[in-house]
Formats: structure tokens, C-alpha cells, sequence
């Protein structure tokens, strides 16, 4: 096993161009404070304290692995991209947003219907997973809800 110190250095393990990884990151930089901003709108619209904490000051390593979706998702430029456990959809967007920049792919998702995060908390009552996902991004998301085991 390799350990590797940034999402960049991962994607350069990969094969891609030091180049493009750094314009990616650039890009990255300025498209991060826009999408949290507009996250966050919607979870203090909601009333979800747990979604506002996080998005106001995302951790370091939430961040990094956005960073991470959002560079591998541009590079790559995929036709279709799946992700399973998309709860709120924060990192949704970030691979809707670079589906929209690369203006092309979609992205299934695949979740329960009353999903929970890794700590046990709950969706706010009255949505579904991704409801965090800004509607301008929604046309290129498929979800689909139930036990991935049996809609995969």
C-alpha cells in the first residue's frame, strides 16, 4: 500500500499531467467558496444546524475529498459517474459541478430513503438524500432510493 499526502498527488499516481492537476486545483479554488455558499443558503433555509456547522467551517479532510471528486470528475470527463451514500449531497454537488463544467456526464446516486451519515444523524424530516444539491445541478443527477444491494 502507498500512502499519499494529497488528493493531487493521488490523481498524479494515476497518470495525469502535473499541469492539468494544477489548473484543476486553481479551478477548485474558485468554484469551492460558490458551491458551499449556496449549500449553506439551503440548509439554513431547512433549519439544519448539523448541515449550517458543517458547511460554514468544513473540515480539512471534507474539503480534500471534494477536492478530490471534483479534480478526478473534471479529468476524467466520465459519461457516468455512480456514487453510493450521498446523503445530503454535499459532495453531490461538487461531482455535479464538475459534470457541468466538463458539459457532459451524469451521476446516479444511490441511497436509502431514510438515510443517515456516518455519526448517526438523520436527514432533515421531509427530505431526501441530496436535498442540499443546488436545482441548477439537478438535471444531470439520477437518485435512486432503496437498498443499493438490490437497485444496483
Amino acid at each position: 500500500m502507498r500512502v499519499v499526502p494529497t488528493p493531487r498527488d493521488a490523481l498524479a499516481l494515476a497518470g495525469f499531467h502535473d499541469d492539468l492537476l494544477g489548473e484543476l486545483d486553481r479551478e477548485f479554488d474558485l468554484v469551492a467558496p460558490s458551491l458551499y455558499a449556496r449549500m449553506l443558503d439551503v440548509a439554513r433555509t431547512v433549519e439544519d444546524g448539523e448541515a449550517t456547522r458543517r458547511l460554514a467551517q468544513p473540515s480539512e479532510s471534507s474539503r480534500e475529498g471534494k477536492r478530490l471528486l471534483y479534480t478526478a470528475v473534471r479529468a476524467l470527463e466520465p459519461t457516468i459517474a455512480v456514487e453510493t451514500g450521498p446523503f445530503n449531497g454535499a459532495s453531490t454537488t461538487f461531482i455535479l459541478a464538475a459534470l457541468e463544467r466538463n458539459a457532459r456526464g451524469r451521476l446516479v446516486s444511490f441511497d436509502l430513503d431514510e438515510a443517515v451519515d456516518a455519526i448517526g444523524v438523520p436527514l432533515p424530516a421531509g427530505h431526501q438524500p441530496t436535498w442540499l444539491v443546488p436545482d441548477e445541478l439537478r438535471p444531470r443527477l439520477d437518485l435512486v432510493l432503496g437498498d443499493a444491494r438490490s437497485t444496483l
